[in-house]
């Protein structure tokens, strides 16, 4: 008899599940297996001296006697609840209990088949936050067997729709979307069966008739031994035709800087050719009655001549502007910054010499740029140096900061004020009276142009009187 018990206690111990045994009158616990002490925490000593309401505090001893009742009434009932154990350390954990009645020694006992639910009621609870969120998504949402069928959709398909829920799941793809018919669903579902994912942007149909353009994201997957396909729809009819309208913006945008790039071109022309009239015929003028006109009115004529060649300067700087801001150019050649900036040298060969400028030009890193834009930045600047140098010979440090890839064009210039650093670069702004130091005012601006069209920044740090510091941030 002992070797049968003992051989019984070994099989229970194997038991996934928690096994007790209570005396049917004291409740006090006779027996429990491995699988029991060990998810409660208790030694069998420990356990012996507890009864269920100890482990399950849910019930009271009045209410737990009254349950077990009709059980020891009816020897072959079986008795199923939901609970929660509570382990030795206070933590609990969700169990489903069987209790049947047995004869233990000859007396009645209780025998308690328990299942720890741990990892169902979590995989449970991950399933209703899925349904939740998926439930409630903002995009429509539905699952489709292999016959088209729809087997789930989301409240936001049916608003989308218009169908109701109900009406969805007895209605297939081909309703929705006359694009796939059963035959080409079928080669579909091949397709997605290999794939498993993809996009597409399809035509949806309405319950009243409209239509909608939609992004779907598809997912081919398994199930629980089914397969599916998924489809997580966003109407796209908005965004489509927002990219519409913006492409005929484009359109017109284009075509309205093509016309005002011609106007330019032909205005700055026509303009200048009168200009030049004007201003040789007044030339002319003061030659020829120079002995005659007094001392203002060869004034007059000289301001006259003065002010026809300040427009036409201004014209070239203006088209300069537009070739700057709108120029065709290829922006993927490889351009040596050095030799731009001894092109740029080379070009104001004259300007240096008159102004016996010092000019350094350091190691330059070669950019992606566009060649001829990239020579007119780097006149501008070192122009723009030797202009401003004051009562001083210019001396100008073009070079590289690679720490922050950064291109500078450093003098000694006269300096720009803090208040007035943040203008310099808008179109025909002056800091000085024409009187002081000519020019159009729209020197820097292009340099700016340039500079944007390349994806670069550029900024001055400069002191009055202490010279200043161009820096070109250069694209990564």
């Amino acid at each position: 008899m002992a070797d049968t018990e003992l051989d019984l206690t070994l099989i229970l111990d194997q038991s996934l599940d928690e096994i007790y045994v209570f005396d049917a009158d004291s409740l006090l616990f006779i027996y429990a297996n491995r699988r029991a002490l060990t998810n409660l925490g208790y030694s069998m000593d420990q356990l012996k001296r507890l009864t269920p309401i100890d482990i399950a505090p849910k019930f009271n001893l009045a209410r737990f006697k009254q349950m077990l009742t009709p059980l020891r009434a009816d020897r072959e009932g079986n008795l199923v609840l939901k609970t929660l154990h509570h382990r030795k350390d206070g933590s609990r954990y969700p169990v489903e209990v069987h209790l049947n009645v047995i004869g233990s020694h000859g007396k009645p006992a209780i025998c308690a088949n328990v299942r720890d639910l741990t990892e169902k009621v979590a995989a449970e609870q991950e399933r209703i936050r899925g349904q939740f969120f998926l439930d409630n998504s903002q995009d429509a949402v539905y699952w489709v067997k292999e016959d088209g069928r729809f087997v789930y959709a989301n409240k936001a398909a049916t608003r989308m729709l218009g169908h109701s829920r109900e009406q969805l799941l007895q209605m297939r793809v081909v309703d929705i979307d006359p694009d796939y018919p059963p035959e080409v669903w079928k080669q579909w579902w091949e397709k997605m069966r290999v794939d498993r994912y993809n996009v597409v942007e399809t035509e949806h149909h309405r319950e009243d008739g409209s239509r909608l353009l939609t992004e779907v994201t598809v997912h081919f997957f398994e199930y629980a031994g089914e397969e599916y396909i998924v489809g997580v729809t966003r109407d796209i009819s908005a965004k489509a035709k927002y990219i519409l309208e913006l492409g005929e913006l484009n359109k017109e945008l284009q075509q309205t800087n093509q016309e005002l790039e011609r106007f330019a071109w032909i205005a700055s022309h026509d303009l200048q050719e009168p200009l030049r009239a004007i201003s040789g015929f007044l030339q002319l003028l003061e030659q020829k009655n120079r002995n005659s006109l007094d001392e203002q009115s060869l004034g007059y004529i000289q301001k006259s001549v003065s002010g026809a060649i300040r427009m036409c300067s201004l014209i070239n700087s203006l088209l300069s502007f537009t070739k700057a801001s709108k120029q065709r150019a290829d922006f993927s050649e490889d351009v040596n910054l050095r030799y731009i900036a001894e092109t740029a040298c080379t070009d104001l060969q004259n300007q240096i010499q008159e102004s016996q400028a010092d000019i350094i030009i350091g190691e330059l890193p070669t950019v992606k740029g566009a060649y001829i834009l990239l020579i007119q930045l780097f006149r501008n600047l070192i122009s723009n140096a030797m202009k401003y140098s004051g009562d001083q010979k210019p001396k100008i440090e073009i070079g590289f900061q690679k720490e922050c890839n950064k291109v500078f064009v450093k003098d000694s210039g006269i300096g720009i004020a803090p208040e007035y650093q943040s203008q310099i670069f808008e179109l025909f702004k002056r800091l000085h009276r024409r009187e002081e130091y000519p020019g159009t005012g729209l020197g820097l601006a292009i340099c700016k142009q340039i500079a944007d069209r390349h994806h670069w920044s550029i900024e001055i740090e400069s002191e009055l009187g202490q010279g200043s510091c161009f820096l070109l941030k250069l694209s990564e």
